[in-house]
């Protein structure tokens, strides 16, 4: 990634910082690719974490960034929202609950089929909407006086993934179009400068880890967010962008030590 422009917005509001693991457990049912030939996870790649943002202004506000696969039924994802709303009395429209989008995560649904790692899957969805909110809870207790700053940046490791060749639509990699390659990095600091949380937003499939990955993983998120965590020791929250014809240059592989790499 190149160097940081200049700092391009400042806004001050009280804000609330907290950060939780939210992983299954290994062995429930994680099936995301029609091509594995696993139905069940075989052990935990890295934590996957909810991180959150409490914004106490006029209309308090709740920014989630959550590492997850995708909502297969809404009522769940509903679900999720009100019981994070009445936890901390705001407005569930009022709750900003984003995905990463991992495809090495878990069905997020309360309509599990009977099979391998079932149970288990029910267990943790089951649970998933109160570990939530006890994130939300402890974000709001921490809000105080702070200055939100953003930046932007440029990064390559995404690629547009869509290409049209010979009649038909193929994805994978396609290097001759030109993909959004923006990152937006934000600094949430105490009114002292002292710094609370790091924001990254930028528009990548996490697509590395693909059928033949076994592990839990939040993709090439996880290793980004470990190193920002360890350089500036405070909790990262990842927004992914609009990410749909975009994903990285080496994907589709089980080997974790790539999804590390990107």
């Amino acid at each position: 990634m190149n160097h940081l422009s200049n700092i391009i917005s400042c806004a001050q509001l009280p804000f609330g910082v907290a950060s939780g693991d939210v992983t299954p457990p290994q062995g429930c049912a994680n099936r995301c690719w029609g091509a594995a030939t696993h139905e069940t996870n075989q052990g935990i790649h890295r934590a996957l974490m909810a991180t959150m943002w409490f914004i106490d202004a006029e209309e308090p506000m709740l920014l989630v960034g959550m590492d997850g696969s995708w909502w297969q039924d809404n009522a769940f994802e509903r679900l999720c929202r009100q019981t994070i709303a009445d936890a901390i009395a705001i407005k569930p429209e009022h709750i900003l609950l984003c995905l990463s989008h991992t495809h090495a995560g878990v069905p997020l649904t309360r309509a599990i089929p009977d099979g391998p790692g079932a149970d288990l899957l029910r267990a943790y969805n089951d649970s998933l909407p109160d570990k939530l909110a006890a994130i939300a809870v402890a974000a709001k207790h921490d809000a105080r006086a702070g200055i939100l700053q953003s930046t932007y940046a440029y990064c390559k490791l995404a690629r547009q993934r869509d290409e049209h060749r010979d009649g038909d639509w193929v994805v994978g990699s396609c290097p001759d179009q030109i993909a959004d390659a923006c990152v937006v990095a934000g600094r949430l600091c105490d009114s002292d400068g002292t710094l609370r949380s790091v924001l990254v937003n930028y528009a990548c499939h996490p697509t590395t880890l693909a059928w033949e990955n076994t592990l839990i993983s939040p993709d090439f998120i996880g290793a980004m967010r470990e190193q920002l965590e360890k350089a500036y020791g405070v909790p990262v929250l990842f927004l992914q962008g609009a990410s749909g014809d975009l994903a990285p240059h080496r994907q589709y592989t089980g080997d974790l030590d790539t999804a590390d790499a990107n």
